[in-house]
């Protein structure tokens, strides 16, 4: 049974995370489960160390989803240049 403060803490990262990430707590052990990539799963003692490698993992793999894209700025240059 999770205390208060872990109850508002899983309320909040699955509000917050929730379309990215199954967030659950289990036996102590928080965890979060990509949506998009089954395979990663993330845990952590405690909800605010969750959520930091949620926002490192996040942030990753938003790179790596936009490696190999141009910035805008290199079409809006090339267009321009015609």
């Amino acid at each position: 049974m999770l205390g208060p403060a872990d109850e508002i803490s899983l309320i909040d990262l699955s509000f917050n995370w929730g379309s990215a990430y199954d967030i659950a707590v289990l036996d102590g052990v928080w965890s979060a489960k990509s949506v998009s990539h089954p395979a990663t799963v993330l845990t952590a003692d405690t909800a605010d160390d969750l959520r930091h490698l949620i926002r490192a993992d996040y942030a990753n793999a938003s790179r790596r989803a936009g490696a190999g894209r141009r910035p805008v700025t290199d079409y809006l240059s090339e267009r321009m240049s015609t």
